[in-house]
């Protein structure tokens, strides 16, 4: 099987459950769309379409700023907000794209998609006075079976006796998980007794789920199964791959 082929299909079949509501990671990328009208003087169109592409972005960067500002620090710190609001956003702007624009009557109209870099923006917020508290995100462990084309069985890390580590799928979700701001808990080796066998399916059940959870503390443990199966396509010497994905 191509592991190339079955990550990328993975991935991105995860980016499209989970959308991200908050990111830790320092560099990320805000994007926010943003909408400018400008009036048309002396017939200047030229002027008039580079005021509303600046009013536009303007836009789009205080769409951005109120995104990072929990909601209950608006009110209560809005003088200060005002401050940053007023700060040249072309100074901010990482890029941007032109969604698009018209000249309507005597009026130039611009719609954007523009980037802003969250840190610098939460930097500006901090020197101002703002108090940003961070989300604290629960803990997660994940109990996810893997099955490649050529497996008999499922994968399962929790049935390993030595070195325990999660599958490509789990890592997959867990990079995901992680940066979004959650404590993805490493697997670890479990102490089975005689009394307390796993069952041969490829899906824990609730009971020994939970009980490998309160084992490391988690508040959250994602359960389920992933399979790859032939995709039935060539694409020149690499056959194609159908991910299946069960998570609860």
């Amino acid at each position: 099987m191509n592991k190339i082929i079955y990550i990328i299909v993975f991935v991105e079949f995860f980016l499209f459950l989970v959308t991200p509501a908050y990111s830790v990671e320092e560099n990320v990328l805000l994007k926010k769309e943003g909408f400018g009208v400008s009036d048309i003087k002396d017939e200047k169109i030229a002027e008039a379409k580079k005021a509303a592409l600046d009013k536009a972005i303007l836009s789009a960067y205080r769409y951005a700023v109120f995104s990072i500002i929990p909601e209950k620090n608006v009110s209560s710190e809005f003088q200060k907000i005002i401050g940053v609001l007023e700060e040249g956003a072309s100074k901010m702007v990482e890029e941007f794209q032109v969604l698009g624009e018209v000249q309507k009557d005597t009026r130039y109209i611009v719609a954007v998609k523009a980037s802003f870099n969250r840190k610098n923006i939460e930097d500006m917020l901090v020197s101002s006075g703002l108090d940003l508290e961070k989300t604290e995100l629960p803990g997660v462990i994940f109990l996810v079976s893997q099955k490649d084309i050529e497996d008999f069985v499922a994968s399962q890390w929790w049935k390993k006796d030595k070195h325990p580590e999660y599958s490509i799928i789990e890592k997959s979700i867990s990079t995901e998980f992680s940066g979004r701001g959650f404590v993805v808990l490493p697997p670890f080796k479990i102490e089975k007794t005689n009394d307390d066998n796993f069952g041969m399916d490829d899906v824990l059940d609730k009971k020994e789920a939970i009980n490998i959870g309160l084992e490391q503390k988690a508040e959250i443990v994602i359960v389920g199964k992933a399979a790859a199966l032939p995709g039935g396509n060539k694409i020149e010497d690499s056959e194609t791959v159908k991910v299946s994905v069960s998570l609860m």
